[in-house]
């Protein structure tokens, strides 16, 4: 498409209503990525709507982030076109009872349902068609799975469970999917993108944030784990949990941390403080949960340490703020102050660094948020402790074979 075509769309667009809704936004940002991606004059004039009150200032911006060249990996599903609904496309595979829902500008292949009989599944990643044979039983993520073995040489990609739309915070799952899973969708990307190495693997980053409890109807640090988790980092792929605020709840999390080791875990939760905790201690008060449910007064591990230091490099965190906010950031990243309220967070920060230790294979830590804490300070801070764990592991020896 050329610029003259975007500024005939943009006019026509203007012409119905004076403004130019998300439907036709979509619609000629899709037709200006020809080729998959759009070229310096292009992005030039689709960059000077940006103060355009006539146009969703957001949506254009996500947009010209996805349309990047190095960001974005053109993919198609081979079969018939149902509908388009926003950013995605519906797609009859040809594998019965496999259904494609393709990201038109989100580097995103989902698929929902189980092969009622033996099939292939063919994709089309950078003009180069996979193909891969599905089984009568199985589901889309054991479908994708396949895909993401095949995928062409410069593209990655990891399969998580749903198939979510990554841009509403609401209907992003964010776990791993598991391989019998009906609903998955593959998250396609460049690693040369996302700030790696050649032959670096993105770190797989799990943010938390809690539910409401007595007194916090609309708890923030939920959201700010999903608006992180829609963001992304460079560097990384993050999954987010929005943990209620109950004791089986945390330790069903840790569990599963356990079992499946992250690179990295941020836990939020709210406070009056916002600050990066330094330690976790080993204690807990006497206090009801968000069910009710009472807790007795005592240590949290009767064999454990008092205090369990943080995992998180508050040093890179301090100096990230410094640099991005100076004296306006919020989060105190430099405290020797830990919280000392006793409740979920604190049981939630010791029961991680329990489990990861400092300097070990998974970082870990605790941050608290505010009301005012905002969504840019987090992605700097989670940033920083991105890049100071792919330090970490830059370090480390590479495994026998």
């Amino acid at each position: 498409m050329s610029v003259r075509g975007i500024r005939k769309d943009i006019q026509q667009a203007l012409s119905n209503d004076g403004r130019v809704d998300a439907g036709e936004l979509d619609r000629i940002a899709l037709r200006a990525r020809d080729g998959g991606k759009v070229d310096a004059a292009e992005r030039a004039e689709l960059s000077g709507l940006q103060g355009n009150g006539a146009v969703d200032g957001a949506r254009l911006a996500e947009h010209l982030e996805a349309l990047s060249a190095d960001a974005f990996v053109p993919g198609a599903v081979r079969g018939k076109v149902a509908q388009v609904e926003g950013r995605y496309a519906q797609v009859a595979t040809d594998v019965p009872g496999l259904t494609a829902r393709v990201g038109l500008f989100d580097s995103v292949l989902a698929l929902e349902g189980k092969a009622v009989a033996d099939g292939r599944l063919q994709v089309l990643l950078e003009g180069r068609t996979v193909t891969v044979p599905v089984r009568k039983g199985e589901g889309a993520a054991a479908a994708l799975e396949k895909v993401r073995a095949q995928l062409p040489a410069g593209v990655a990609g990891r399969v998580f469970s749903g198939t979510v739309d990554a841009q509403v915070p609401s209907r992003f799952e964010g776990a791993v999917a598991r391989r019998s899973d009906a609903a998955a969708h593959l998250a396609l990307y460049r690693p040369q993108s996302l700030s790696l190495r050649p032959g670096e693997q993105p770190l797989r980053v799990v943010v938390t944030g809690y539910g409401p409890f007595p007194g916090v109807d609309k708890n923030p640090s939920g959201e700010l784990a999903k608006q992180l988790a829609k963001a992304g980092l460079q560097g990384a792929k993050v999954e987010y949990r929005v943990l209620p605020v109950t004791h089986a709840d945390v330790d069903a999390f840790v569990a599963e941390m356990r079992g499946n080791p992250p690179d990295l875990v941020i836990s939020l939760g709210v406070s009056s403080e916002a600050q990066v905790e330094p330690r976790g201690q080993n204690w807990k008060a006497s206090y009801p949960d968000a069910n009710g449910n009472s807790v007795t007064e005592g240590k949290i591990a009767e064999q454990g340490g008092e205090d369990l230091p943080t995992g998180l490099p508050q040093d890179w965190m301090g100096a990230a703020l410094r640099r991005s906010f100076g004296a306006s950031a919020t989060v105190n990243a430099k405290t020797e102050a830990p919280d000392t309220s006793a409740y979920l967070c604190n049981y939630l920060n010791y029961r991680l660094l329990e489990s990861f230790p400092r300097g070990g294979g998974t970082m870990a830590g605790f941050v608290h948020v505010t009301r005012e804490t905002t969504a840019e300070e987090l992605s700097v801070l989670a940033g920083a402790a991105v890049a100071a764990r792919l330090e970490q592991r830059r370090a480390e020896p590479e495994p026998l074979g």
